[in-house]
């Protein structure tokens, strides 16, 4: 089995609106299919900051977490650190350990060189039925989840 990490902008359980649902059902589908999936969220809903964590660890079911960064200047960090090509290291060990990597945000981020080698793949929400990207599958289809 794979260890799968989905890069998210916000927090998706509990679920609160359509996109995190689709979102947390890929992620539950993969966990269920007995992959190890955690799900990396760069920023927590903001009636959350006051809470004490600096990042909330919370296991949603069997094979499946998500780690929630809740420091009040993380997204900001986090936007200044993907324009000049830096990648925090919490979220560094969590890429370095994934099989594979499904991007969840609104945009692409730039891959490292030594992360190239992964398969990237991007959730898309654009389209009425979403799912993972018709071009990246093809990538997901060479690398066999199982």
């Amino acid at each position: 089995m794979k260890k799968i990490l989905i890069l998210s902008e916000l927090k998706i359980f509990p679920s609160q609106n359509e996109v995190q649902l689709r979102s947390g059902r890929v992620a539950k589908s993969l966990a269920r299919m007995g992959h190890e999936v955690c799900i990396h969220s760069i920023a927590d809903r903001s009636a959350d900051y006051a809470l004490a964590q600096a990042v909330l660890y919370q296991g949603i079911e069997e094979n499946l977490v998500e780690e929630v960064n809740r420091s009040r200047w993380g997204s900001v960090v986090f936007a200044i650190s993907r324009r000049l090509g830096w990648i925090p290291g919490s979220l560094q060990k969590r890429l370095r350990w994934a099989d594979i990597i499904i991007c969840d945000l609104p945009y692409n981020p730039p891959i490292p060189g030594d992360l190239r080698g992964k398969t990237w793949l991007r959730l898309n929400h654009a389209q009425k039925k979403g799912g993972i990207d018709f071009p990246l599958q093809e990538s997901l289809d060479s690398t066999p989840l199982h």
